[in-house]
């Protein structure tokens, strides 16, 4: 049984050096540069290429989609902070709480017992026990908004810092590898 295997002469894509391979092999190692090629074969010709611009090609292709896939992620969160932020506004208002909003409920509270004690006192002649109880039910109902107040700011504020602790540790690993793509692509 005579079985010849036929030989494609090729070059080393890397070298130049002069290659010999049969022709149903799809990737060699060049025995003069020591390069892993692989074989290409189309109807204009036969060539090969260096696997390791091949990888990293595809290292460099793969990072540049880490980067699209994060920016996506931070656009994302971004979006969802807004909608988020938006819930926490009063009366349609898209407005943060902070300590004005407490401030005006200590304020109230204040006027309520301004006037319960000037109605426990009589200062409103006749009618002074309505005030006192108009009074006392103010103060409650503003020590209520400043309970609510102050837990709704409070949960503004944990969502804010999670939000930023995310948005930050998104942000570090994008320029963490828009850095190292520089310096590939400076090598």
């Amino acid at each position: 049984m005579n079985s010849s295997v036929t030989v494609e002469d090729l070059r080393c894509n890397n070298c130049g050096a002069s290659l010999h391979v049969p022709q149903n092999v799809r990737f060699v190692t060049c025995p003069y540069c020591g390069s892993s090629l692989e074989i290409h074969r189309s109807t204009d010709g036969v060539y090969t290429e260096v696997l390791q611009k091949i990888s990293q090609k595809t290292e460099r292709m793969a990072e540049e989609l880490e980067l699209v896939r994060l920016n996506q992620q931070l656009d994302a969160l971004n979006d969802e902070w807004e909608r988020e932020r938006q819930s926490y506004g009063k009366h349609g208002r898209t407005s943060e709480p902070g300590n004005g909003d407490l401030l005006g409920a200590m304020v109230g509270m204040g006027v309520a017992a301004v006037i319960a004690l000037m109605g426990l006192t009589g200062a409103f002649g006749e009618g002074s026990a309505g005030f006192f109880l108009v009074g006392i039910v103010g103060f409650f109902l503003m020590l209520f908004m400043y309970f609510q107040i102050s837990q709704k700011l409070e949960e503004y504020s944990e969502a804010r810092d999670r939000y930023q602790t995310q948005r930050d540790q998104l942000k570090n690993r994008i320029q963490r590898l828009e850095h190292e793509a520089r310096e590939q692509s400076a090598q």
